[in-house]
């Protein structure tokens, strides 16, 4: 289990990120990388900023998220892209969601412990898709459409406290006992 970890400073991260992931997808064991495009630091004035951003930029105007950073995301693809990897995009809300951005991230000792001791959301669901690398690739404003489609779900997550249905016949909802065995296989 290995971390790729940036500084900020995208002129010296590029390389060594890129060297690390394609380090990860030259090894014989299945690479799974997980990232957070949505990139900016929260704190009062976030989501302000990052609408400013958009409107400057011409991208999507979100209500429930931040803006993601194209630059990392496009730099991880470009340097697994020799593996042919697949992408998962995942949204996740929890019961009672109201669809505001959190003011900050706190994970202080205290908030940490009361989550290893059981504190957490009676459910979490997860949207979860998967797109082939060509998918993700062919379009430039991919990771914006998602984010977009990401704002819409969540904007129905709030007001309804669960995911639209999936009319395609996929199962659209599976209960997974988090309660008794979330703590144990994640944590531990």
């Amino acid at each position: 289990l290995e971390f790729p970890l940036v500084t900020g400073n995208w002129v010296g991260d590029r390389r060594r990120l890129s060297e690390q992931l394609r380090g990860f997808a030259a090894e014989p064991n299945p690479l799974h990388l997980l990232l957070f495009p949505e990139g900016w630091s929260g704190g009062d004035g976030a989501l302000a900023k990052s609408t400013e951003f958009a409107i400057i930029e011409r991208r999507p105007l979100l209500k429930h998220l931040l803006l993601p950073r194209n630059t990392g995301f496009s730099a991880c693809l470009d340097s697994l892209r020799a593996s042919s990897p697949v992408v998962y995009d995942v949204t996740v809300a929890y019961l009672g969601y109201n669809g505001s951005v959190p003011k900050s991230l706190d994970l202080s000792w205290y908030v940490l412990w009361t989550m290893i001791c059981g504190n957490l959301p009676a459910e979490v669901h997860l949207k979860i898709k998967r797109y082939s690398m060509d998918e993700v690739l062919n379009d430039p404003k991919w990771l914006d459409k998602k984010w977009a489609e990401k704002d819409r779900l969540l904007s129905h997550f709030a007001r309804h406290q669960q995911f639209p249905a999936d009319h395609r016949g996929f199962c659209r909802l599976r209960t997974f006992d988090t309660v008794t065995h979330g703590v144990e296989t994640s944590f531990l």
